[in-house]
């Protein structure tokens, strides 16, 4: 019914909290999009307009106050939101009112850009609606979304500094998209997830079409899905989180390549990517492609472990001890 924001279903809600404190038992953070702006906002405008912002506030309001004290909640507003300020009063009025009671909780958006392009979707981050970085200065995160190769987006939110970046959406194994056709490889799959992690980003989501469908075998571990948890446990043995993107190229000085721009093929992209971080105790490179890299050794802080990621297998093939002097060559 269109008055379904004033009257929460409380049984349904409840299961959705029993829901977020099981996976809180499992360590999992949970992102939820509180208002389904790809059909009611896009396609079914009387489902928000017949319910006023202040009723839209007020459901942000009940939402906070169920989930206020879950540890493991980020709110993911919209999903493919064709935003306006129009619209913004309704979807961001949910936003506030749930900040309202839950003041803590990290907030993002997912928008649709509006100004056309190859394919489908333009590339876009969070942040292109300032509206939302402004209404959560110190809970935002700024979300990536492209169908294309990841690290132009990807560094787009991170310069915008009003808040950490993570991949929002790019391409689901087994779908295709703008860009892929009929559907993004293995390679492709890895190449948008290290890319993502050598720019500066705090995370990604991984999408999988027979997932969001419930189809048949959406159980199942995909080739997709394990290359993934090898990325993840990459990073998570290392301080990731003090990776600097290298977008002046002063520690990986030659052999990267040149970037493909905003609506690059992942497919063919052989843009090599680096992060280092500032005490020089951990550098981390991507080579999409079969080159030779040069990396300036002066920016380690003394004698260097090098050695490969097999990103196919999860495994390190060894390269030896390298001194922190002058540059070195590194063949993949």
């Amino acid at each position: 019914s269109s008055n379904w924001l004033s009257t929460p279903n409380a049984t349904y809600f409840a299961s959705l909290l029993a829901m977020v404190k099981l996976a809180a038992t499992y360590g999992m953070t949970v992102m939820l999009d509180p208002y389904d702006t790809g059909w009611l906002v896009d396609q079914n405008p009387g489902y928000t307009t017949n319910n006023s912002t202040v009723v839209s506030t007020a459901y942000g309001e009940y939402l906070g106050t169920l989930l206020a004290g879950q540890p493991n909640v980020i709110w993911a507003s919209g999903n493919d939101y064709y935003w306006s300020s129009g619209n913004d009063a309704y979807v961001l009025g949910i936003a506030n009112g749930i900040k309202t009671e839950a003041p803590n909780q990290l907030q993002s958006v997912e928008l649709w850009n509006q100004s056309g392009g190859t394919g489908n979707q333009t590339p876009n981050i969070s942040s292109d609606d300032s509206a939302w970085p402004s209404a959560f200065p110190s809970t935002f995160l700024n979300g990536a979304y492209t169908y294309f190769s990841t690290y132009p987006m990807v560094l787009a939110a991170y310069n915008a500094d009003v808040g950490p970046a993570y991949g929002n959406e790019y391409n689901y194994e087994g779908e295709n998209n703008a860009s892929q056709s009929p559907a993004p490889s293995e390679f492709t799959l890895r190449a948008q997830e290290y890319w993502t992690m050598t720019c500066g980003a705090t995370g990604q989501l991984f999408g999988s079409d027979a997932i969001w469908r419930f189809s048949s075998g959406w159980t199942t571990n995909t080739t997709g899905a394990v290359q993934f948890s090898y990325m993840a446990s990459l990073f998570k043995s290392v301080a990731w989180q003090n990776l600097v993107p290298d977008q002046g190229h002063t520690f990986m000085t030659a052999g990267y390549g040149t970037s493909g721009g905003i609506e690059a093929n992942p497919a063919t992209d052989a843009y090599a990517t680096a992060a280092l971080t500032a005490d020089g105790t951990l550098g981390i490179a991507y080579l999409p492609d079969a080159t030779t890299i040069t990396v300036d050794m002066a920016k380690m802080v003394g004698p260097t472990i090098a050695r490969w990621y097999d990103p196919t297998a999860g495994t390190y093939p060894s390269i030896g001890t390298i001194a922190n002097t002058g540059t070195h060559n590194f063949t993949s």
